[in-house]
């Protein structure tokens, strides 16, 4: 059986998707509230296609997850309750990728 996700990714290719999610998301928090910008959408959407290579199809769901939490918050007029909803997401995709660096960390010992 073969993985769905990058076995050919390295260690640093994961700690980089790590880095441009949390910039993303720490984006996301900042404006919560105040609505969706262009800036915002690109930089979800460069993030949605970085990942994908990272996580594989089969993952694709909880990027999307992480992308329509961020979306709701920005949008929210009240953002606090959409700001829990992208944290759980937002924790549930950060620890995916710690794990597959893990994974790739003990492939290449």
């Amino acid at each position: 059986m073969t993985a769905s996700y990058a076995q050919h990714a390295s260690p640093d290719d994961y700690l980089q998707a790590v880095g441009t999610l949390d910039a993303a998301i720490d984006h996301v928090r900042r404006d919560a509230g105040g609505g969706t910008s262009p800036e915002h959408q690109y930089a979800l959407l460069a993030l949605m296609r970085r990942l994908r290579m990272l996580v594989g199809n089969d993952a694709m769901a909880l990027v999307g997850d992480v992308r329509d939490a961020a979306l709701r918050a920005l949008e929210a007029a009240n953002p606090a309750p959409a700001l829990v909803a992208l944290e759980l997401a937002y924790a549930s995709l950060r620890g995916l990728l710690d794990r597959r660096a893990g994974m790739t960390l003990r492939r290449a010992a």
